[in-house]
C-alpha cells in the first residue's frame, strides 16, 4: 500500500497530475494478489487493471470475452485466470478491467503492451488488432483493450492513429475511450446516439517520431513541443539547437517577406497545403507542397485542397510572435494563435 501511494504522490506532486485522475491500477509485471485488490480498494481506487483470463475456449478466442465486472463478492468465478489458487476477499466498489488477450491468426493468445512487429508496425495492425476488433465487434461487443507501452506508441503512433481514423469513418457506432469512460458507461448506459452527443471533441496527435520533444516537453493542446531556450522548433517540429533562434518560435516556412494579408484568399494557411490530422497545425508548405508527397507524410496528415480556411478547418500558423502571423480570428498568445 505503501508503494502505491507513494506513486500517487510523486506523480501528483513532481508531475502536477491531479491525484483525482488517478483512479485505476496496473501492477508491474501483471504481480497481483489478493493484498494488491484490497489495498487499491482501502485507498479508494476505481479500478484495477492486472488480471488475465485464460480461459481462451469459453471466450470464444476473443468472440466472447469478460466484460469489467466489481469485486463486490468474495472467489468470484468470472474466469479463469494466470493465478487459479488466489482466494479473491471481497472489495466493494473496485471494478476489475481485464488484460484481455489478443489471438493472432493461428489463434495463439498474445499478451497485450508488447506487441510482436517483426514485420513493422502496419503489420500489428493488420494482422492482430484489426482482427481482433472485428471479433470483437461480431461477437458479444466486450470493450477492445488497447494496452500500450509508450515505446511501442513513439515508433507506430502514425499508423495507429491512420488505423483510429478509418474505424471512426467506417463505424458510427464505435468509440475509442478511456478506461474510466468505459466504466462511466457501464455505470449508466445509453443508446449510441445518445453518447455520440456527450462524447467531447478530443485532439489525436503524437509527438515527432525520431526524436519526440527532446528539448522541450510536448503539448497535447496545441500538438507540438514547446521548446526551453535556447532551443527552438525546426521544421519537423522538434526542437532543435539553433545558433540563432528567432525572438519568437520557428516556424516551418520562411518568414514573410511582407505583411499578412489576413483575408481567407491570401491567408498563410488559407492556400493549398498538408494540415495534421487535429487540424489543428496548418502551413502552405509543412511537410509536402504536393498532394502526392502530403499524402506520404507521417503522422496522419491531410491534403487541404481548398486550402485550410475553405475546408472548414481551425487553422494556424505552428508559432506566431503577433496577430497578423495568425489566421483570421486568431490571436497570438504565448507563440500560439488561438481563439481566446
Amino acid at each position: 500500500m505503501t508503494q502505491i501511494q507513494g506513486a500517487v504522490d510523486w506523480l501528483s506532486d513532481e508531475c502536477g497530475v491531479p491525484a483525482e485522475e488517478m483512479r485505476g491500477f496496473r501492477t508491474p509485471f501483471l504481480n497481483w494478489d489478493d493484498s494488491t485488490l484490497q489495498n487499491l480498494h482501502q485507498l479508494g481506487f476505481l479500478y484495477d487493471s492486472s488480471i488475465a483470463p485464460v480461459d481462451h475456449t469459453a471466450n470464444q478466442r476473443g468472440r466472447n470475452h469478460t466484460w469489467p465486472f466489481t469485486l463486490e463478492q468474495p472467489n468470484i468465478d468470472q474466469f479463469q485466470t494466470v493465478k487459479p489458487s488466489v482466494q479473491i476477499s471481497p472489495a466493494p466498489g473496485l471494478w476489475e478491467i481485464p488484460m484481455w488477450s489478443l489471438y493472432d491468426a493461428n489463434n495463439q493468445a498474445e499478451i497485450p503492451m508488447d506487441y510482436p512487429n517483426p514485420k513493422g508496425g502496419i503489420a500489428v495492425i493488420t494482422d492482430l488488432i484489426h482482427p481482433n476488433f472485428l471479433k470483437r465487434y461480431n461477437g458479444n461487443r466486450a470493450p477492445l483493450g488497447l494496452f500500450f507501452h509508450a515505446s511501442w506508441l513513439v515508433a507506430n503512433g502514425d499508423v495507429f492513429a491512420s488505423w483510429i481514423q478509418e474505424i471512426m469513418d467506417t463505424y458510427e457506432d464505435v468509440f475509442f475511450v478511456t478506461s474510466y469512460e468505459t466504466l462511466q458507461w457501464m455505470q449508466n448506459p445509453v443508446p449510441a446516439s445518445q453518447y455520440v452527443q456527450s462524447c467531447p471533441e478530443q485532439k489525436l496527435c503524437f509527438a515527432p517520431r525520431d526524436t519526440g520533444c527532446m528539448f522541450g516537453q510536448f503539448n497535447g493542446e496545441t500538438c507540438q513541443c514547446d521548446c526551453t531556450a535556447p532551443y527552438c522548433r525546426g521544421p519537423d517540429g522538434a526542437c532543435t539547437e539553433f545558433v540563432n533562434c528567432p525572438v519568437g518560435p520557428t516556424a516551418p516556412t520562411s518568414p514573410a517577406t511582407s505583411p499578412v494579408d489576413k483575408s481567407p484568399v491570401t491567408s498563410p494557411s488559407s492556400v493549398k497545403g498538408c494540415c495534421s490530422g487535429s487540424f489543428k497545425d496548418c502551413d502552405a508548405t509543412w511537410c509536402g507542397k504536393t498532394e502526392a508527397a502530403c499524402n506520404a507524410c507521417t503522422g496522419g496528415m491531410k491534403w487541404l485542397s481548398k486550402g485550410a480556411l475553405n475546408d472548414d478547418c481551425k487553422a494556424k500558423l505552428w508559432g506566431c510572435s503577433a496577430d497578423e502571423d495568425c489566421c483570421e480570428g486568431l490571436k497570438c498568445l504565448g507563440s500560439s494563435c488561438t481563439s481566446e
